[in-house]
């Protein structure tokens, strides 16, 4: 990690790691197909609020994955999942997808 806490150019570790298995994991793929048209009107453009409601919708579909196991009931593990998920910045993943 940098001085300035970037990781691998991303805002953080925590970042970094959840887009990376996210990309790992196919999920991208899924989600390009599901917003192709806003997509592609993103290229064109700043990705603006096309970038917060994909934000939206990924954080949203990462916290489902973790609701009904890690984090459905409180323990040591759903705290620290939780605020590891809460250090995510979220805008920045939807920025790369729609500009990759």
């Amino acid at each position: 990690m940098s001085e300035d806490g970037k990781y691998n150019g991303w805002a953080n570790y925590e970042t970094w790691c959840v887009n990376l298995w996210l990309d790992n994991d196919g999920y991208f793929e899924n989600l390009r197909e599901e917003f192709g048209e806003d997509i592609e009107e993103a290229d064109s453009d700043e990705p603006g609020e096309r970038a917060d409601n994909i934000a939206d919708r990924i954080e949203s579909d990462v916290q489902e994955l973790y609701a009904d196991g890690i984090t459905a009931k409180a323990s040591m593990m759903s705290d620290l999942v939780t605020t590891i998920l809460g250090r995510v910045d979220w805008h920045e993943i939807a920025v790369a997808f729609l500009t990759d």
